[in-house]
């Protein structure tokens, strides 16, 4: 019976592997729930799991399951990668950073291309100076004295030749298809 399960769960990750592929994640991600169910211990069910919650946008989740596919097999290095960027997407950005500085360490150790892990802790800096600032910033702005419901608050029209705002940051996108090995 124990045999069966694992081959039944088998079965689910295989078939959510399919679904993940045609980019149906919610289905994908049924799959791999199912399999889960039996395969406790498979690393890579837990890492699919976790990019289809990815996909989904569902961070939290994905974190739980590269995690746990962490702690079965640290070697697997798109476990540190994707975390980085769930974590990345729940604005964590030091931790992210974290997570892609040690896929770029596995990288280099394997002599793989490193040129993404580099670009996304970039951007974890730029994240980490500009929340740095805001706090700096506010900082600064604190009133020396309190504003009274009796003090007149000018108001002052904004110059239009101060800066627009800059565009909100997009991330960039995943490569579409997974390849795997059965």
């Amino acid at each position: 019976e124990e045999q069966e399960e694992a081959y039944q769960g088998r079965e689910f990750y295989h078939e959510g592997n399919l679904l993940y592929i045609s980019e149906e994640y919610g289905l994908a991600l049924e799959k791999y729930n199912k399999a889960s169910e039996s395969l406790t211990t498979f690393a890579p069910l837990f890492y699919c799991r976790g990019s289809a919650n990815l996909k989904l946008k569902k961070s939290l989740d994905a974190i739980q399951d590269f995690n746990r596919s962490i702690s079965l097999d640290s070697t697997y290095e798109p476990n540190y990668f994707k975390k980085g960027l769930a974590l990345f997407e729940l604005e964590e950005y030091e931790s992210a950073k974290d997570a892609f500085e040690n896929s770029k360490q596995m990288r280099v150790q394997s002599e793989k291309d490193i040129s993404l892990n580099s670009r996304w802790i970039r951007k974890c800096e730029v994240e980490i100076a500009e929340e740095q600032n805001a706090l700096n910033l506010k900082a600064k702005k604190a009133p020396a004295q309190p504003v009274s419901a009796t003090t007149p608050v000018p108001t002052t029209a904004v110059p239009a030749s101060q800066p627009k705002p800059a565009p909100p940051r997009t991330v960039a996108p995943e490569i579409k298809y997974q390849y795997y090995q059965s």
